[in-house]
């Protein structure tokens, strides 16, 4: 069977998922392999496994409610309360508190990306980032949304201080020139890969 020609621009390379994988097939390992690769450019804090691991094998619980589709969407009422509780206090001090309504899950963030970029974007329609960003952002924008990646270099500028509004306002008359409609703005925190972090009350203000 022949594939749809909606897969035809995404048969090509992509080099960032080729190292990807020549690192995972070759990862650095202190004792099993001490001559493997360590790749800076995959968000992951290895430091912390061992601790984590112990952590959720204390403290996990399988309980039957977390086993059916109504775990995942639209959420168990404890995961609601557990991040109502977070989210409403330190750090993140939303101007606005947070009401149940303002919350949705999806099994995974790539999955809630494909259908925000899906949902509010035309084929087309830019999306502005500032780099260096996640190179995951490429596919998660382009794959079912075909909408175009925007992506804003901030030169050295904090992505989340009031100093890069000018370079986003630059890159988004740019592309209007260009004929491309830019409809989202995305404010990664933490911003992989620079690991850069801002509580709410901080963008907002």
């Amino acid at each position: 069977m022949a594939l749809s020609k909606r897969t035809d621009p995404l048969l090509g390379p992509n080099p960032l998922y080729d190292s990807f994988a020549r690192a995972l097939r070759n990862a650095y390992h202190l004792r099993d392999n001490p001559d493997g690769i360590i790749s800076l450019g995959i968000a992951e804090n290895t430091v912390m496994y061992d601790d984590l691991a112990e952590f959720l094998d204390k403290n996990l619980k399988i309980t039957p409610d977390i086993l059916g589709y109504g775990a995942v969407a639209p959420g168990l009422p404890s995961l609601f309360q557990g991040l109502l509780k977070l989210y409403n206090a330190q750090p993140f001090n939303p101007v606005i508190p947070v009401k149940p309504e303002h919350m949705y899950f999806t099994a995974g963030c790539t999955a809630l990306l494909d259908q925000l970029f899906y949902s509010l974007c035309d084929e087309g329609d830019g999306v502005l980032i500032g780099k260096p960003m996640y190179g995951g952002f490429v596919n998660d924008i382009g794959t079912r949304a075909r909408a175009k990646l925007l992506a804003v270099s901030l030169k050295g500028i904090d992505p989340f201080s009031k100093d890069a509004v000018k370079r986003f306002e630059e890159e988004y008359q740019k592309a209007n020139c260009r004929g491309i409609n830019p409809r989202i703005l995305i404010l990664c925190t933490p911003h992989n890969p620079l690991g850069q972090y801002k509580s709410l009350d901080v963008i907002s203000s």
